[in-house]
């Protein structure tokens, strides 16, 4: 029973400090942009967490679950957090980098700079 307790607390505890650290650095990246950088940050945390949700192939769960119900060493979830840890950046990597340009071409002809006119 405590160590089911003593667990849940380090489980919990460790989720609220990754929390905390992403909402501090969110806040400060949004701080420093400005107004006119928001909508721009938007949009590269949705396609971040898009990319990990398909890219991250749920390996993350599956390690815990793993290693909690002694299916696997230590050194076996390791390797495979490691090797599809390895296989999703890669995956997200070449998503970003055709994004990347598929956004760039679409936004060229976006003049931002000229007040907008109605019609």
């Amino acid at each position: 029973m405590h160590v089911g307790i003593r667990d849940f607390s380090v489980t919990f505890g460790s989720r609220i400090v990754m929390m905390l650290l992403a909402v501090g650095t969110q806040s400060a990246i949004a701080w420093s942009l400005g107004a006119a950088g928001r909508g721009a940050y938007g949009v590269c945390l949705l396609l971040t967490n898009v990319l990990i949700i398909i890219c991250v192939f749920g390996s993350e769960v599956a390690a815990q679950y793993f290693l909690a119900a002694k299916r696997m060493s230590v050194s076996e979830v390791v390797m495979n957090t490691l090797v599809f840890g390895g296989l999703g950046c890669g995956m997200a990597i070449a998503v970003g980098l055709v994004l990347q340009d598929a956004l760039r071409n679409c936004l060229a002809d976006w003049d931002t700079t000229q007040p907008a006119t109605p019609r």
